[in-house]
Formats: structure tokens, sequence, C-alpha cells
């Protein structure tokens, strides 16, 4: 196992075992469920405006 080299200019330790490519990939995919997360829900309200009554209480009053 590849022994951990402290960057000085404060990033995260490179080893040979790839432990910064992983960590760029997480962050990828973090984004990417965030962006779909976020579309789910803008999508559901859209939905779910539509679907529901539209409140004329005060129109037909």
């Amino acid at each position: 196992m590849a022994a951990a080299v402290a960057d000085p200019q404060g990033y995260a330790a490179r080893t040979e075992s790839g432990v910064q490519v992983d960590s760029s990939v997480a962050h990828q995919l973090r984004a990417l469920i965030k962006a779909l997360s976020w579309f789910y829900v803008r999508v559901s309200m859209v939905v779910l405006g539509q679907l529901w009554p539209a409140f004329d209480g005060l129109a037909t009053a």
C-alpha cells in the first residue's frame, strides 16, 4: 500500500491507489444526484399544481 504524501497547498493527499480519483467521482455523483432530485421536486410541483383544484372562493362568493 502506498504512503500518502501531504500536499503543501492544502489539497487532499494523493496516493498511488487512486484515492483522489475516487473522491472526484464521489463529487460528480453527488452533483448528479442533487440535480436529479431537484428536477424530481420541480416536476412533482408542476404535476401536483395542475391536479390541485383552483381556489376560486372569492370569485364565487
